[in-house]
């Protein structure tokens, strides 16, 4: 059995194959595909989602900093594969012409992975109980973000975005969010704009802000609520049979 070389531990040799591993569970095995027939193509879907959610979990204090560790961390991992591009510009285009695409295709995959991670915690035997919620996220002030976001409503305030996200309660972890600017735009109309990615016998639960015919209209539509006809055709009454309870504590967790 040939010797470890001085100063190189167990860890850090089998870490890259761990998260590799990982990779290729919480991963699409289609849809991203790490090679390119192009040859001067140096970022390709699969490189370019494990880097940025590897600059997600960086602690270097720059973007450049970030970017260099997931490069690295990325030729760990495929030591035989063409390394991505250096630098940030270059990242930053590619995302730009691709990202939405990239997270398109994570997202689905993800949403499948959601249930398989909670398994038997899925559901209540007949409900799937989901969360939804809203917060405001400051954005560093740069004429991009003010183009995008626009500036909050206070007083020298800064762009903000409103991200509302759907999790799954039991599991805690996230199903689907919505982001857009602040101004022009709202917890219910984020909403309502991912009613459609949820499962069937969805139960969600939401506080008093999540309110309003329009919301209720939309869930309607999608089957959410029963209505008898005579509610369903007055514009400008909304549907009375929606009951709220309160939903007991439980002392132990829900899932372990």
């Amino acid at each position: 059995m040939p010797r470890r070389p001085n100063g190189a531990s167990s860890t850090c040799q089998s870490y890259p194959r761990q998260l590799r591993k990982a990779m290729s569970e919480f991963f699409p095995h289609s849809g991203l595909p790490l090679l390119s027939g192009d040859g001067r193509v140096r970022w390709t879907a699969r490189l370019l989602a494990m880097v940025a959610l590897f600059m997600v979990w960086s602690p270097g204090r720059t973007l450049k900093d970030r970017l260099a560790e997931a490069r690295n961390t990325v030729a760990r991992i495929y030591p035989t594969r063409r390394r991505p591009g250096r630098s940030h510009e270059g990242f930053s285009k590619a995302l730009a012409r691709h990202g939405a695409g990239v997270l398109a295709a994570l997202s689905d995959h993800w949403r499948r992975c959601v249930r398989r991670v909670a398994d038997g915690c899925w559901s209540d035997g007949r409900w799937v109980l989901f969360g939804v919620d809203g917060s405001l996220f400051n954005c560093p002030r740069t004429k991009a973000n003010e183009k995008a976001f626009g500036a909050s409503g206070r007083s020298n305030g800064g762009p903000q975005q409103l991200v509302t996200c759907l999790f799954h309660v039991v599991s805690g972890l996230i199903w689907c969010w919505e982001r857009g600017p602040v101004r022009k735009n709202s917890e219910r109309r984020q909403f309502r704009q991912m009613l459609h990615r949820l499962p069937e016998n969805a139960m969600v639960l939401a506080d008093a802000g999540f309110h309003g015919y329009d919301l209720m209209r939309s869930l309607l539509n999608q089957g959410g609520i029963r209505s008898t006809p005579h509610l369903a055709g007055r514009p400008h009454s909304p549907p009375r049979n929606l009951r709220i309870s309160p939903i007991p504590r439980r002392a132990e967790p829900y899932c372990q």
